[in-house]
This record gives structure tokens, C-alpha cells and sequence, in this order.
């Protein structure tokens, strides 16, 4: 899977410490299961991390298939239109932006 994405979500009712809601929280739930669901349908793709602030949640994605991805992003874009989305892609084979999230061995 060579190809690192970001699905960032935003969304505008951010509670003081920049965390959703619990109902944009429940919405954002929502959205990474069916997200979830889609990859898994496709089989070339991964979600390895979420990190979520400061009225954002970023959904990291490794996947075979760019398109698979973009075809999800639009479908979950119409499906949450109370979202924002914003689907970054770059080619990283060796998972370095991965990596930065994960401790070295010692």
C-alpha cells in the first residue's frame, strides 16, 4: 500500500478544548464506520490512525488504490454533509508519515 491519505474532516461546534461535541461525535463515529466499511469492501485499503483537535478529525489512510479512496471520499462527503472534507494523497511506499506516530524500537 504506497500511497499515504488524510480524510480530514472539520467540523464547527468545537468544544473549548478543540474536541467535537458529543453529537458532531457521534456524527464523526458515524463517518469513520462507514468509511471502514467502504475500504473493507474495496480491500486495498487501510485506516491506521485518527487524530482529531482544534475542530478537525484526520482519518490516515494507506491504500493500493487512490480511486477506491476518492470515490469513498465523495460518497461519505454527500452522505455527511454537515462536514467538511478534504482528502489529501501522496506516495509514501515506506510509510514514513505512519512512522512518525509510532515509537523506535530499542
Amino acid at each position: 500500500m504506497p500511497t499515504w491519505a488524510s480524510l480530514a474532516a472539520f467540523y464547527l461546534d468545537a468544544e473549548p478544548d478543540g474536541l467535537p461535541s458529543p453529537a458532531t461525535a457521534a456524527r464523526l463515529d458515524a463517518l469513520k464506520a462507514r468509511l471502514h466499511t467502504l475500504l473493507e469492501a474495496g480491500g486495498c485499503s487501510r485506516l491506521v490512525g485518527i487524530v482529531t483537535t482544534n475542530g478537525r478529525c484526520e482519518l490516515l489512510v494507506y491504500t493500493a488504490q487512490g480511486e477506491e479512496l476518492r470515490r469513498a471520499a465523495r460518497a461519505l462527503q454527500d452522505q455527511f454533509p454537515e462536514l467538511e472534507l478534504q482528502l489529501t494523497v501522496m506516495h509514501d511506499p515506506d510509510w514514513t508519515v505512519f512512522r512518525q506516530f509510532v515509537p523506535e524500537r530499542r
